[in-house]
């Protein structure tokens, strides 16, 4: 699992379960909050200033999608609620997951993502 070339500003860990691996990533309010608004309400929303999600790459992986979930709440209705949203996080250009996508590609999707869904 090749994860090298992203920014540090991203953590990432990862977790071998028996319905595959597990990707833990957690980002700093930092990398999302760029404008004024964004901290003003994340000072309201957010308990301890971070984003989580985990990535489960099943045993099919690339040929089959990763599930991406959110555990943090960050916006109403909910996110966080164990559903998929990878198809939210996939470049603008592409409407399903293809084998040959980078999984690091999808996660840099993740800062964007959260900053439409909090408008």
């Amino acid at each position: 699992l090749l994860l090298r070339n992203l920014p540090n500003t991203f953590k990432i860990g990862k977790k071998s379960t028996g319905l595959g691996t597990v990707v833990y990533v957690s980002l700093s309010l930092n990398l999302i909050a760029r404008d004024r608004q964004v901290s003003n309400w994340a000072s309201h929303y957010l308990s301890n200033d971070k984003f989580n999600f985990d990535i489960l790459l099943r045993d099919k992986f690339p040929f089959q999608a990763p599930l991406v979930i959110a555990k943090t709440k960050f916006c109403t209705p909910s996110l966080a609620d164990g559903r998929d949203i990878h198809q939210h996080l996939l470049p603008k250009n592409k409407t399903e997951w293809m084998p040959s996508m980078n999984l690091s590609e999808l996660i840099q999707q993740i800062p964007q993502f959260i900053r439409d869904a909090i408008g």
